[in-house]
């Protein structure tokens, strides 16, 4: 399984506020080519959460297109890819039901998909392996730590195979050292996935080490005001935190992050 490329032309999204009608989004450009890992990054009400409901085909935009491709197959639109399985994501809150074990929360997109999730079985310990939760299936997410439950949630966004994955906060609500285990987790679930990543964040340090480029956000209404190519050798080791290419990378996005805000 491949990703497929990200296309978005034009883009704008306009809400409803108070009788007006001000614009979220404005003029958004950007294209992801397919197996890339691609971080949005700005203020708070810069549009980043919008723009990745868009793409996940939760919203629509007012104006322009949102496509996604490949070679030798046909260009799909959010809705279409959605319902083909092909897009999974993961947020900040891993929305776990709690009455479900492990398995069956990983195994809700095919049911969702009218799969038949227990010849599937393989599969959903498969991902129980890969997420390190292989002695977990049958636990409740009641008994699991909090980043237990995000790599149910990353399980849960894989399970379909996904061409696109998309990422909303996924660590938001961790510690910081749960967070930097989290990341390194993420980056390897991510390149044995195959799949075309896009990861909303706060987080500057997150975004430099997961990303392929990291683009800065700016609002008034939401716009692409830089982007930062991250060309580092992959898969970034642990170590790569401490690397003075890292840091200077970092120091690049927060002074852009700072003129966008």
């Amino acid at each position: 399984m491949t990703g497929r490329v990200l296309s978005i032309r034009g883009v704008g999204r306009r809400f409803v506020t108070d009788g007006t009608v001000p614009a979220a989004l404005s003029g958004i450009d950007l294209s992801c080519p397919e197996g890339s890992f691609t971080a949005l990054v700005g203020p708070s009400g810069c549009g980043k959460s919008t723009l990745l409901r868009l793409v996940a085909g939760l919203d629509h935009p007012d104006e322009g297109e949102i496509r996604f491709g490949n070679a030798g197959a046909s260009w799909l639109t959010p809705d279409e890819l959605r319902r083909k399985g092909a897009l999974g994501m993961a947020f900040q809150d891993a929305a776990l039901m709690p009455w479900r074990d492990v398995r069956a929360n990983i195994a809700l997109p095919l049911q969702v998909l009218r799969r038949d999730w227990r010849k599937d079985s393989q599969q959903i310990e498969a991902l129980l392996a890969l997420v390190g939760l292989e002695a977990m299936g049958g636990a409740r997410p009641a008994q699991l730590s909090g980043g237990m439950r995000q790599r149910v949630a990353l399980a849960r966004a894989l399970v379909t195979h996904p061409e696109i994955l998309l990422l909303d906060e996924p660590f938001g609500a961790l510690d910081f050292v749960l967070r930097r285990e989290m990341v390194r987790e993420l980056q390897r679930l991510w390149l044995e996935s195959g799949a075309t990543a896009v990861m909303v964040t706060h987080g500057i340090d997150e975004a430099v080490f997961l990303a392929d480029r990291v683009v800065i956000m700016a609002r008034g209404p939401g716009r692409i005001a830089a982007v930062v190519e991250a060309d580092i050798p992959r898969p970034r080791p642990a170590s790569f935190f401490l690397d003075p290419a890292f840091h200077a990378l970092c120091d690049r996005v927060e002074r852009l992050l700072a003129d966008a805000s």
